[in-house]
Parts: C-alpha cells; structure tokens; sequence
C-alpha cells in the first residue's frame, strides 16, 4: 500500500505554486523564440543544451536559508515583539527563499546580439511574472496555519558564457515570500 502524506508544508506549497507561474508566463503563454523550454523543481537531469532555455527551482539552501523576520516591520506598529507566537503579541512572520536557477543555452546562435536579447527577454519575463502575480489568492494556507503575505524579488544576477556559435547565459533570481503564522488563541 502506497504511503500517503496528508499534511501541507508552506515551502512545498510555495515552490509549486511559483513552478506553475513560472510555467503559465515563460513556457505556456510565449509563442517566440525566448520561449522557455523547461520549468521544473528541482535540479536538472538531462542534458542542458537540449531544451535551450532551462528554469530551474530550488531551496534557497545555504546561501539563502528560510529566517524569522526580526524587524518587526511587516507585523505593523502595535507589534511589540516579532518572536512571539499567540498572546496579546500578534503573529509571527517567516521569510522563505527560493532560487529561480536559469541555464539559458543559445547553440548554433552566430548572433551575439539575439542570444542576448533572448536572455534579457526572459528574465524580464521573469520579474513580471513574479512581481505582477497575485500570489496571496494562488497559495493556500498549508496544514499548519502559515499562509502567504507578500512576495518579492530580494536579487538577481546573470553571466555572459560560451562564444560564437555556443552563447549561453546563467543566471539566478532570489524569491523572498513573507508567510504569516497566526497566533493561537487562547483562553
């Protein structure tokens, strides 16, 4: 009998909620040669060139761990302390991150100019896919009560690589999703 997991994780929720959007904006929706030809969590398994555009999502892992908001910013004014969970303090904001890894690959591109034009394309179809979603209303609450309050982009890079003929680009953006844990009430 298969095993069967019952319960939601927020991060899990997250991620497949960005793979779908990522998905919809960059390889369902564009009909030109920027065209994304893979969206996938996770790391690649196959050979990169073959797809020529490969969106990849993972963990922030060690470089950008999940954190505890300490500001105290997104809990508003009448918070007095963001570590608190329940009680007259209010609710306990998280800050979970995950990497958009891109492997953009341009072979047989003689064009500098079009390989580039094609990178950049993406990436901005990147960002406005992020930053114009509606994020708050595509994730559910998971299992425990942590839902999602706002989403960002906290930084990005890209890298020239290759040369005549073998044009590629690599590149990461950084998704920052502020998730909130209600306090528990009590009597």
């Amino acid at each position: 009998m298969p095993y069967t997991i019952n319960q939601t994780s927020a991060i899990d929720l997250l991620k497949q909620a960005l793979v779908d959007r990522v998905a919809l904006k960059l390889l369902i929706e564009p009909t030109d040669s920027a065209k994304a030809g893979l969206v996938r969590e996770g790391r690649l398994q196959a050979d990169p060139t073959a797809k020529k555009s490969n969106i990849l999502i993972h963990p922030g892992g060690r470089d950008y761990p999940d954190k505890l908001d300490t500001s105290g910013i997104a809990s508003g004014a009448g918070a007095t302390s963001p570590y608190s969970l329940g009680g007259p303090w209010g609710s306990v904001f998280w800050r979970k991150r995950v990497r958009i890894e891109l492997l953009l690959f341009f072979s047989n591109d003689s064009n500098r100019q079009q390989s580039q034009q094609k990178a950049d394309l993406t990436i901005s179809r990147l960002f406005n896919a992020i930053l114009t979603w509606d994020a708050r209303t595509a994730v559910p609450a998971d299992s425990f009560g942590e839902a999602l309050w706002q989403v960002q982009i906290l930084e990005s890079e890209m890298t020239e690589g290759g040369g005549q003929g073998a044009f590629n680009w690599r590149g990461n953006i950084i998704v920052e999703f502020l998730t909130e844990i209600e306090p528990i009430e009590t009597e």
